[in-house]
């Protein structure tokens, strides 16, 4: 069973460094995507035994995904995990984003109340499964707590609906899909619409063609810096 972790990021090689170290146990290969940065890898590389992929330009979160939604499809992976580079992991990506691609086409986990993408309504909000949390950067001790569930998996269309015509979609700070995915390409060998440079990727895929086999791990947590609202220096004093 082969899986591949993919990093997308562009000129935020700390916060790459941050999210390679809080995945110190995974054994599966990972990639990371620069969009077009003139950033220097060499120590990532050696550090973390990754692979670097720097785009001479940029072209956007969107081009990013679909170059390694191909890597994915051409190498013969049978799960992947696609994240932004402004998340923490517990010391790997956890059990459930993987097994429970067994039996969804594509999962997302919870996050942080702000990070999890509240517009969509609170279904990926940790808050909504477990209280009492102090601290939602301490993702190894929010993860345990979420072990107390009964239920590991909440699917979309079905057990999570909103109460408006728009269907509710995973948040795509981060999720995992398998190779079922293929069958839902915007054309060869492209998952996602390339006119959606950097927003809208993951709306359309699941609005549009994937509208069934979508869940949410709810034993599965990620913290979530929201970076598409903050530079790096905000971002800075909150790891700070």
């Amino acid at each position: 069973m082969k899986k591949l972790i993919i990093i997308t990021t562009c000129s935020n090689i700390m916060f790459v460094k941050q999210v390679l170290s809080t995945l110190s146990k995974e054994k599966n290969d990972i990639i990371i995507i620069d969009d077009g940065s003139k950033e220097d890898y060499s120590d990532i590389k050696e550090i973390f035994n990754v692979d670097v992929i720097q785009k001479p330009k940029g072209k956007g979160l969107t081009d990013s995904w679909n170059i390694g939604y191909k890597i994915f499809k051409s190498e013969g992976y049978n799960k992947c995990l696609l994240s932004n580079d402004d998340v923490l992991f517990p010391d790997k990506v956890p059990n459930d984003m993987w097994l429970g691609l067994d039996d969804y086409i594509l999962l997302g986990p919870l996050s942080d109340p702000v990070g999890s993408g509240r517009f969509m309504g609170k279904f990926q909000d940790v808050t909504s499964y477990v209280g009492g949390i102090k601290d939602f950067k301490d993702v190894i001790y929010v993860n345990k707590l979420l072990q107390r569930k009964k239920r590991r998996f909440l699917e979309i269309g079905k057990d999570i609906t909103l109460p408006r015509k728009e269907p509710p979609y995973i948040n795509g700070f981060c999720f995992s899909f398998n190779r079922d995915i293929i069958n839902y390409e915007f054309s060869k060998d492209i998952l996602f619409d390339p006119k959606n440079i950097n927003t809208g990727n993951e709306k359309e895929l699941q609005r549009d063609r994937l509208l069934k086999g979508k869940g949410v791990s709810i034993k599965s947590y990620i913290y979530h810096y929201k970076g598409c609202s903050m530079n790096s220096i905000d971002r800075q004093k909150i790891i700070n």
